[in-house]
């Protein structure tokens, strides 16, 4: 079976997983063309304010692709304290986060683009941090983008004073 895929050339599969009663089907595409997935431009990330202020704010990077493709974008926090230890937050609460579909271009995304050309990406916030239990904050975007074949992208967003530091996490004390 496996020497007549590798003739197909470029071939997209279906995989099925079963346990019990539960069946999750994925897509899989194998060859040596699969397109790789667009990348970050204008990176916003984990806007962390000054530590006393206990508020962030999360603006979503800019995703490129050429062509252009539809994304599927998921935002997650997750925060630490000794305390609780990890704890992951999504745009829905607790452990659930919301997918957002987008148009990637070799401009940006395109539903954040205004007439002068200028990107009014999309935010997360303010996210409100009780100080005095030495909390992190990281921030994560899980991406897919939808070419003849989904590509899945999961990657750490920077962190920092207004988002530009080379950092993955907030503290606040």
């Amino acid at each position: 079976m496996a020497g007549r895929v590798k003739g197909m050339g470029e071939v997209l599969a279906r995989l099925a997983f079963v346990q019990g009663g539960a069946k999750e089907l994925l897509s899989l595409a194998l060859g040596s063309h699969v397109p790789a997935a667009g990348t970050w431009t204008s990176y916003y990330g984990l806007s962390c304010n000054a530590p006393a202020s206990g508020q962030s704010q999360l603006l979503a990077p800019n995703f490129t692709d050429t062509p252009a493709t539809t994304i599927a974008v998921r935002p997650w926090l997750a925060s630490y304290t000794a305390a609780t230890g990890w704890q992951w937050i999504g745009t829905a609460g607790a452990d659930a986060s919301s997918w957002y579909s987008w148009t990637a271009t070799p401009g940006g995304v395109a539903e954040w683009l205004s007439p002068t050309g200028s990107i009014t990406p999309w935010s997360w916030g303010p996210i409100s941090v009780t100080p005095g239990h030495g909390t992190y904050l990281i921030a994560v975007f899980e991406v897919v983008y939808w070419y003849s074949h989904p590509v899945y992208v999961w990657q750490y967003a920077r962190s920092g004073a207004g988002g530009s530091a080379n950092v993955t996490y907030c503290d606040y004390p």
